[in-house]
């Protein structure tokens, strides 16, 4: 197993990539309305950690080696009725319209998958590449999926090949 594949609980530090980006600390992120609600994540130091940990990592593996890496993290905190957006609808009626979620958007331009695998990559050992062409044991988006779970949240994944992807992530809010 290589380096990158294991996330430690606290102080990992990505490898070196010719992206410049060494560890979170170089990620910058916002949207979150100062007054928001209190997310909790149970052990936030390793659950949430693991779960941004496996979803920047994927961004970075599948990078698209003909342009710049551009990773883009939106949050935001809204009731279950209040989200909109066409590209998520399955993902939407399975939210309380009442109960409050953050919102999380993880988007890359990497290389994408094609849409019929959008469930299949969230299964444990699953792989839409061989080996030889890309690290990895296929456990890392079944580890976030089961993190959010345990959190009453849901997970989705839209992309297009050579397009990069989307990864949105709502968790109740509290």
């Amino acid at each position: 197993m290589q380096k990158t594949d294991r996330p430690k609980t606290s102080g990992f530090k990505f490898p070196k990539s010719p992206t410049g980006i060494k560890g979170l600390d170089d990620i910058t992120t916002g949207g979150l309305p100062k007054n928001r609600p209190t997310l909790l994540l149970g052990n936030t130091g390793c659950g949430k950690t693991i779960m941004v940990y496996n979803l920047i990592s994927n961004a970075l593996k599948f990078s698209a080696p003909e342009r710049q890496l551009h990773i883009t993290i939106k949050t935001e905190v809204a009731r279950g009725s209040n989200f909109r957006t066409e590209d998520i609808t399955d993902a939407l009626n399975r939210l309380s319209p009442e109960k409050k979620y953050c919102h999380i958007s993880i988007t890359d331009n990497g290389i994408g998958f094609d849409p019929q695998y959008k469930e299949r990559i969230f299964e444990l050992f699953q792989r839409l590449h061989g080996k030889a062409e890309f690290a990895g044991t296929g456990i890392g988006l079944a580890i976030v999926k089961k993190i959010i779970e345990i959190h009453h949240g849901v997970i989705t994944a839209q992309s297009k090949p050579g397009k990069g992807a989307t990864f949105n992530i709502f968790i109740p809010a509290f």
